[in-house]
């Protein structure tokens, strides 16, 4: 009677039903909802856990077009061209830009994965790349021309075995940066060497391809303007890039792949160890490279290695997903929930981004500072 009685009463028991019911319900609603407001779920509430840090708009002037100008980034292209052709030059302006081009940019995903992938393969997709560093690099850095090099890198990653979808995002990634685009490009190229995912070279070749050839156009125009670009800085920032990185390496590695970093990981232990090689050196080597030169951490990892990682995770999402289904009962679920409690962490220099952290001052300067008697 006594035994049976405190089976009934075992609190552990109690917690462990009442949680899995909890998965089975969400791992349920989530498999009746369509991809979008799967999508959209995982990109709020990642927006949530890392806010918004405000505006971080580079504002170029009308009369400055198009000749490259010496302010940062020199030969970034994608926010001027647009700004230029609305007719804006203020920080309002560029801020409304931006302000659209995060939603877009996550349409885009959304709408690339459901034609790619269906069903529960395409909802845990947009559940592991929405749910990240993706969407807090996007929401770090309003009207910044990162959202052009993600933006290009998405297509490039998810659709790049189509050829008119990779050469769109090899050229949207261009507009946001040249150089980040070369390395994109670069790393793709050799994981695409790879035979299963021998689909994406064409599109890798021929990006790297448009991506070299603009940046030289540019840099040879910006010199011949006495214009200094990145690749007349780098050897000047080298040893503080180096030291920020080996400063903060286990810390930047997981804010530039998040939950990512095990699809990396699953693809390197399926394939034979050259093949295995190759596929770490596009998708996690090349990138820490390209960050190792550069001040900021996070956003260059991130952006080096964006199309790569969606590419591995396009193809290896239904083998993923059915491991995880012949294991665990809520797998859509479990995955969420896994994400949910992710924390958000931007690396920037010597500065690690908590989320959050700007909001008060914002507050205090547009709400506090404006009411009288405050």
């Amino acid at each position: 009677m006594s035994s049976r009685t405190s089976q009934e009463i075992d609190p552990t028991s109690t917690v462990a039903r009442r949680a899995a019911n909890i998965l089975g319900k969400l791992d349920h609603w989530l498999s009746l909802r369509s991809i979008g407001v799967v999508g959209f779920l995982a990109a709020g509430v990642a927006l949530v856990k890392s806010g918004i840090t405000g505006s971080q708009a580079d504002v170029w002037s009308l009369s400055s077009w198009p000749v490259p100008v010496d302010m940062y980034p020199p030969l970034s292209y994608g926010m001027r061209s647009l700004a230029y052709a609305i007719g804006t030059e203020s920080s309002a302006g560029y801020s409304a830009i931006g302000l659209v081009l995060i939603p877009l940019t996550l349409l885009a995903v959304i709408f690339l994965t459901s034609r790619e992938l269906e069903g529960v393969y395409a909802r845990w997709f947009v559940i592991m790349v929405l749910s990240g560093p993706l969407v807090w690099v996007l929401s770090g850095r309003l009207a910044h021309s990162d959202a052009f090099v993600l933006l290009g890198g998405a297509l490039m990653g998810i659709a790049g075995r189509r050829l008119i979808p990779g050469l769109l995002g090899a050229c949207l990634a261009v507009l946001g940066s040249p150089e980040q685009a070369i390395v994109m490009s670069l790393g793709l190229t050799i994981v695409a060497l790879v035979p299963r995912y021998r689909a994406w070279l064409r599109t890798a070749v021929l990006a790297l391809g448009i991506s070299v050839l603009s940046w030289g156009i540019l840099t040879a125009w910006a010199a011949s303007l006495a214009i200094p670009t990145r690749a007349s800085l780098v050897s000047s920032l080298v040893r503080r890039s180096l030291e920020i990185l080996l400063n903060q390496f286990p810390l930047t590695i997981y804010s530039g792949f998040g939950a990512l970093i095990f699809i990396i990981f699953w693809a390197v232990l399926c394939e034979s160890r050259k093949y295995a090689a190759m596929s770490l050196t596009g998708a996690v080597l090349l990138p820490l490279g390209g960050t190792a030169i550069t001040t900021v951490q996070t956003r260059v990892l991130l952006i080096a290695s964006l199309a790569v990682v969606l590419s591995l995770t396009v193809a290896h999402t239904q083998s993923i997903v059915e491991w995880l289904q012949s294991r665990l009962k809520y797998p859509l679920g479990i995955t969420f929930m896994f994400t949910l409690f992710l924390p958000a962490v931007e690396v920037t220099g010597w500065t690690i981004r908590v989320p959050w952290v700007n909001y008060y001052a914002y507050f205090q300067a547009y709400l506090i500072d404006r009411v009288p008697l405050l």
